[in-house]
């Protein structure tokens, strides 16, 4: 049976305001030979019963693209062995989002498509970005999956790059606006658009106003279009990160994707060593493996509801990454801290979470009973070492 496994690679992003280049990786350590190998060694040999995988194309060179666009492939993986051959999603060059899979087992003589989209966020030049597929195969664990060409900024350009509405209360409302102009003859027109993102999806109003050559903001632009997008903010609190993605009616621009980034505040909020409160983002720094590392955080809750506000963890990524907490405290009338406990256990595998920009970083959840902050997020950055 033919199944789908859909892996979003998403590029760096220069000149975010909330960070420069997204960085995720997750990577055991690979033990040095204490022997190298003889020239005469045997060729390992798989059993005669053991699954094989086969890729007829690992790298996939698209050619060119333009700055802000996004592309896709799918590549195929057989299973060209005797037994089940095994998927599974391990390093990408950026933060990768797993779609929907109706087998991650791949049956002997059958095959799957892994589909790669990728965003062209970086500045002009070449581009390669990837990701790694652990199988059960014996002798190929991993396969490596790339894609590769180069960036160009020949048809659109989009000032500026993102669409930033700062720290804002829930239900407050703040507006933001950017400018894609066109430089082929063609007039640029915006067909369909779509936002992606917890806390964006159904808070963000857009209006397209079409320019006139001499509003145009590079002399050289054929055509433009402004867009003005209204925020609303809802009640899940912390940084959130999105998308508005829009599609045009210029061939080598059909999907142009505007990152979209805010701060929403309530009465909850966080403080504590290595806590950034305006980034929502805690820093843990490098660890040592055989040590691990421990820090705590205060949740301190305010107003009304702050004696009825309880807590729970909704998710961890990653799950190495372990998350509880401590006996609550009431400072005063309608002030109560509840320490949260946040840590990488000893003998956690290596593994890099420094997200850049944030969409990267290993992110914690937290639910609450708080009737107008049901839900808190939060950044960390680590590394973990030998």
């Amino acid at each position: 049976m033919k199944t789908f496994l859909t892996i979003v690679v998403c590029s760096a992003v220069v000149g975010l305001g909330l960070g420069a280049t997204l960085a995720r990786m997750q990577i055991p350590p690979v033990p040095k030979p204490a022997v190298e190998p003889q020239a005469d060694a045997p060729i390992l040999q798989a059993d005669k019963d053991a699954p094989k995988a086969e890729v007829p194309e690992a790298t996939f060179e698209f050619g060119s693209m333009e700055m802000e666009t996004s592309m896709s492939h799918d590549f195929i993986v057989r299973n060209v062995g005797a037994s089940p051959l095994q998927l599974k999603v391990g390093d990408t060059t950026c933060k990768c989002t797993v779609g929907d899979l109706t087998n991650n087992e791949v049956e002997p003589g059958g095959q799957t498509e892994v589909r790669l989209e990728w965003i062209a966020k970086t500045a002009p030049g070449p581009f390669r970005h990837g990701a790694t597929l652990h199988t059960n195969d014996p002798l190929q664990s991993h396969i490596q999956l790339t894609v590769e060409g180069q960036v160009i900024a020949s048809t659109t350009v989009l000032t500026p790059s993102e669409l930033i509405y700062g720290t804002l209360r829930t239900d407050e409302t703040r507006m933001s606006d950017t400018t894609l102009v066109s430089y082929v003859d063609e007039k640029l027109e915006i067909v369909a658009h779509e936002i992606s993102g917890k806390g964006f999806q159904s808070q963000v109003e857009v209006h397209f106003e079409p320019l006139e050559k001499d509003q145009l903001p590079m002399p050289e632009a054929q055509s433009g279009i402004k867009i003005l997008t209204t925020y609303r903010a809802g009640k899940t609190i912390g940084p959130l990160r999105g998308f508005l993605t829009l599609s045009t009616n210029l061939e080598n621009a059909e999907k142009i994707n505007v990152p979209m980034s805010c701060h929403v505040v309530g009465d909850i909020s966080i403080y504590g060593p290595g806590w950034n409160g305006r980034r929502g983002l805690l820093t843990l720094g490098k660890i040592r493996s055989p040590e691990g590392k421990k820090m705590r955080l205060n949740l301190a809750v305010r107003g009304e509801y702050a004696a009825d506000t309880e807590f729970t963890v909704a998710s961890v990524e990653p799950k190495e990454l372990k998350v509880s907490f401590g006996e609550r405290r009431k400072m005063k009338e309608q002030l109560v801290h509840v320490p949260l406990l946040i840590e990488v256990p000893a003998g956690t595998q290596p593994m890099v979470w420094l997200g850049k920009p944030a969409s990267t970083d290993a992110t914690i959840v937290l639910k609450t009973t708080h009737p107008e902050t049901p839900e808190v997020q939060l950044r960390v950055r680590f590394a973990v070492g030998p």
